[in-house]
């Protein structure tokens, strides 16, 4: 029951001042799936990965020096870190993992020509304007024109396409 209060009690301030009864509903259950995978995870999981890659690298033979950092989803603290001193001779920049912070970095990287990539940023606005800006996950515009070309290839087929859509995006 505790749960059960606690839970109510976030949703009813998300929806206090939401007057459409649809917009209220997918708030709900947004924030039911956030519950269910926080936003951390893909974050997390991430890291886990680049731990077992360096862990992979020191086991060939090579030597690798890795430094994180917390920007705190802060765009000051972004600054920041670019500021310290040794950033400009990086050999490669991950991250940052907010939307917001990536142009700070992308620009940084452009302009120290540090090659950078994106893990889950995935739109080709900075891209087109930064040659060492990389993206881990392709952009809609790619995923739509691969998918494009897979259902051009079986025409003869009978496809039906199902998607799970969130109507707040």
């Amino acid at each position: 029951e505790h749960n059960g209060k606690l839970f109510r009690s976030h949703v009813d301030t998300l929806i206090k001042d939401v007057e459409s009864l649809s917009r209220r509903n997918r708030i709900i259950e947004r924030y039911r799936r956030e519950q269910k995978e926080p936003r951390s995870v893909p974050f997390l999981e991430f890291f886990q990965g680049s731990l077992l890659a360096i862990d992979s690298m020191h086991q060939t033979g090579m030597k690798v020096e890795v430094s994180y950092y917390d920007t705190r989803k802060s765009m000051a603290r972004t600054k920041e870190i670019l500021k310290e001193p040794g950033m400009k001779d990086v050999d490669l920049i991950i991250g940052p993992f907010y939307d917001f912070n990536l142009e700070l970095a992308s620009e940084f990287a452009r302009e120290h020509k540090i090659p950078m990539v994106t893990p889950f940023y995935n739109k080709m606005t900075y891209l087109r304007d930064n040659p060492y800006l990389f993206q881990v996950t392709p952009s809609l515009e790619r995923a739509y024109k691969d998918m494009a070309r897979l259902v051009a290839s079986k025409h003869s087929y009978n496809i039906v396409y199902v998607r799970e859509e969130d109507s707040l995006d």
